[in-house]
């Protein structure tokens, strides 16, 4: 009797010890045993999970089994991380069993990714650990698995790794930039006085033009024109040009340049306009022709300018020096052209413009 009493105490103390490991942490998780059969289906959204066993993404190990009617569990997984997880499962008994989490979209609940062992990144929210018998055995197979916690998704800012890259990179797009804001710095960045005198030059030319027109100020414009022309040179001859338009008549050389505009319809009055450039001019001379042939009269010039029925002598015109005449013609010429002559350092030079003017039709 005192043997199996002995005996009796002994199986006692060895179950006491079996629920010892049981409630024992492995690898510091818990051991959690299948209290009620787990579903067979997912969920389809309707939200209502309380049929299904919830489990911590704490580390832990499941254990359960399937009946011999009984070929899929499911368990749901919670993730509480607010930038989610990385989870492991592991398999540790070696079965006929396919173990996976499936990772869920927290929105439709479809199944976005799924691993059958290893780790896997899972939002936070609800997600699925399924467990399906493989073959068709009906006998009753015991499952247990392990699930692994590597801890939340660290998120870190490596921007200011690039910040050199960035750097570089604006440097680049930039550049083209620069260049064409230095080839045009001279137009981009011209000051405002520039641009008032400019402005002020134009008004001035636009009045001396109307001055032509007056034969009370013939000798005011004719003062003041010269005046202005001499102290401006270059800029007075743009601000012409600009004032006046496109010339009908054009003549380029190193010597000199000579533009002509048709101030009327019908040529009976031209405005001309001539530039010295580097070299002083004798005995200058400005002719007016028809290369139809036809004669031309001039009647009067402004500035007063000594002529002779076609021709205007204008003397010595030094380098530099701008010009401008207005020549009223003896109507009846159909086409005129423009031909200018001097001496150059002793050397007699003759320039003739190609091109013509006529009359426009009415």
């Amino acid at each position: 009797m005192r043997c199996h009493s002995a005996m009796i105490n002994l199986l006692i103390l060895l179950l006491l010890l079996g629920n010892l490991v049981t409630a024992q942490d492995v690898n510091d998780g818990k051991i959690i045993m299948e209290n009620e059969d787990a579903p067979s289906t997912h969920w389809k959204g309707e939200g209502n999970f309380s049929i299904w066993p919830v489990l911590s993404a704490e580390n832990s190990t499941i254990s359960g089994e399937l009946s011999g009617n009984d070929t899929v569990d499911v368990f749901l997984i919670e993730i509480t991380a607010n930038n989610g997880s990385i989870i492991e499962l592991k398999n540790l008994i070696n079965n006929s069993l396919n173990y996976q989490i499936q990772k869920i979209n927290q929105t439709t609940w479809s199944i976005m990714d799924s691993i059958k062992d290893g780790e896997i990144i899972l939002e936070k929210g609800l997600h699925a650990i399924r467990i399906e018998r493989l073959g068709g055995s009906d006998n009753i197979i015991e499952y247990n698995f392990e699930i692994i916690n590597h801890g939340e998704i660290k998120i870190e800012d490596l921007s200011w790794m690039f910040k050199n890259f960035y750097f570089l990179v604006g440097l680049m797009l930039i550049a083209p930039l620069m260049i064409v804001i230095y080839w045009n710095k001279n137009s981009i960045f011209t000051n405002n006085k520039q641009r008032q005198m400019e402005f002020h030059e134009i008004k001035v030319l636009g009045a001396l033009r109307d001055r032509f027109n007056r034969e009370n100020d013939e000798k005011k414009g004719r003062v003041k024109m010269e005046d202005y022309l001499l102290k401006n040179k270059d800029r007075a001859w743009n601000s012409i040009q600009k004032e006046f338009g496109r010339a009908d008549l054009s003549y380029n050389t190193e010597q000199i340049e000579i533009k002509c505009w048709k101030i009327t319809k019908k040529i009976e009055e031209i405005l001309v306009g001539i530039k010295i450039s580097k070299q002083d001019w004798e005995l200058a001379a400005l002719q007016l022709f028809s290369p139809k042939g036809e004669d031309i009269t001039i009647l009067k010039i402004n500035p007063d300018f000594m002529f002779s029925k076609d021709e205007v002598f204008l003397g010595k015109l030094v380098s530099g020096k701008i010009l401008i005449l207005q020549i009223r013609i003896k109507s009846g010429v159909e086409a005129l052209s423009i031909n200018i002559s001097g001496k150059v350092v002793g050397e007699s030079i003759s320039g003739v413009i190609s091109k013509y003017i006529e009359n426009e039709e009415e």
